[in-house]
C-alpha cells in the first residue's frame, strides 16, 4: 500500500513538473557554475538583448576612440595579441574565462583559440567548444567535444566533453541520443566531476535521464498511449502521427509529443474553465431561485395577513352596524 501511494505521488510530481514546463515556457540552460537550469524564456530573451546592447555599446565606444587607418589589399585584420607574444598561454586562457563570464563569447573564443595554438591542452579545447555552444555553432561544438573524447579519453575534461554533448542533445529534444550519451558518462566516468564547478556528473546525468523519461512517460500516458514500455509508446505514437517508426525518442518525435501534449493540456484547461463557469452559473441560478422563492413566500404571507385583517375589519364593521 505504501509503495503504491509513493508511486502515485511520484507520478503526480512528474505530471505537475511537465505541466509547469509546458505552461511557464521554461528553457533548458547549462550554467558552468550552477549546472543545468530551467529558466523563463522571457528572462532569457531579455538577458540576450541586454548582452547585445552591451556589446554594441562597447563596439561604438571603441570605434569613437580608435584611430581609423586605411588597409592595403594584402593587410590582415589586427591581431588582439600582436603586442603580447611573450605572454604565457595560461594568461589568455584566464582572459578567455573572464570574457566568457561576461558573456562576451566572441572574444572568449579568440583567447581560447590563441591559448590552444600555443599550448595544446584539452581543457583549452573544451572551452573553445563551450564558446561555440554559446554562439549557437553546434556543429563546431560537437566536432570539438568528439575530438576531446577520442584524443584525450583519460584527461580531466573528457567527461565534461561527453556531458556537453549529452546536454546539447537534450536541449535539441533528441532524448534518445541524450540518454545514451548520459549513460556513457555514467559508465565511462563514474567518478567524473565538472571541470567548472566540481559537480558529480553521475548524479546530474541520472537526474536528467529520470526527468526525460518521466516527462515523456507522463505525456504519453495522458495522451492515451499506455504501452508497457517507452519504446512501444514511441512506436505507437509515431505510427498514428505519420512519423518514421523507430521506437526511439528522436528530435522529431519528442517535439511532436510535446506539441500534442501542450495542446491536450490547453484543451483540458479550457474544458475545466467551461465546467467551472457552468457550475458557477448553476450556483447563481440556484441562489436566485431560492431568493425568488423566499420573496414569493413572504408575499403570500403578507397577502394572507392582509386578507385576515380585512376579514376582521369586515366583522368589526358588521358588529358596529348591529349596535346602531
Amino acid at each position: 500500500m505504501t509503495v503504491r501511494i509513493a508511486t502515485m505521488l511520484k507520478s503526480c510530481i512528474i505530471f505537475l513538473f511537465s505541466f509547469y514546463l509546458v505552461f511557464s515556457e521554461k528553457v533548458l540552460v547549462y550554467d558552468e557554475e550552477k549546472g543545468i537550469l530551467f529558466i523563463d524564456k522571457d528572462s532569457l530573451n531579455t538577458k540576450k538583448k541586454n548582452r547585445e546592447k552591451k556589446q554594441s555599446s562597447k563596439k561604438s565606444k571603441s570605434s569613437i576612440f580608435s584611430v581609423q587607418k586605411k588597409k592595403s589589399a594584402d593587410q590582415k585584420d589586427p591581431d588582439i595579441h600582436a603586442d603580447r607574444k611573450k605572454d604565457p598561454p595560461e594568461l589568455y586562457f584566464k582572459s578567455g574565462i573572464e570574457y566568457y563570464k561576461n558573456e562576451d563569447y566572441e572574444n572568449s573564443l579568440k583567447n581560447f583559440n590563441y591559448a590552444y595554438e600555443k599550448d595544446v591542452k584539452p581543457e583549452y579545447l573544451l572551452w573553445i567548444g563551450k564558446a561555440y555552444r554559446q554562439l549557437n555553432n553546434l556543429d563546431q561544438m560537437f566536432r570539438i567535444m568528439k575530438d576531446i573524447v577520442k584524443k584525450y579519453p583519460e584527461s580531466d575534461v573528457a567527461d565534461d566533453a561527453l556531458f556537453e554533448m549529452a546536454f546539447s542533445y537534450q536541449k535539441d529534444n533528441n532524448y534518445h541520443e541524450a540518454i545514451e550519451t548520459y549513460v556513457r558518462v555514467i559508465e565511462q566516468y563514474p567518478f567524473g566531476v565538472s571541470y567548472s564547478n566540481g559537480v558529480k556528473f553521475i548524479e546530474l546525468a541520472q537526474k536528467q535521464i529520470r526527468i526525460m523519461r518521466g516527462e515523456i512517460k507522463s505525456a504519453l500516458t495522458l495522451l492515451g498511449y499506455t504501452e508497457d514500455n517507452l519504446e512501444n509508446g514511441y512506436s505507437t505514437f509515431q505510427k498514428i502521427n505519420n512519423i518514421p517508426v523507430t521506437g526511439k525518442g528522436d528530435s522529431e518525435t519528442i517535439r511532436a509529443i510535446k506539441k500534442v501534449y501542450a495542446e491536450k493540456l490547453k484543451e483540458d484547461e479550457s474544458n475545466k474553465q467551461t465546467i467551472y463557469r457552468f457550475h458557477n452559473d448553476l450556483q447563481w441560478i440556484f441562489i436566485t431561485g431560492i431568493f425568488l422563492f423566499v420573496i414569493i413566500l413572504v408575499n403570500l404571507s403578507f397577502r394572507i395577513k392582509i386578507n385576515h385583517y380585512q376579514e376582521q375589519l369586515s366583522m368589526a364593521k358588521d358588529l358596529f352596524s348591529d349596535l346602531k
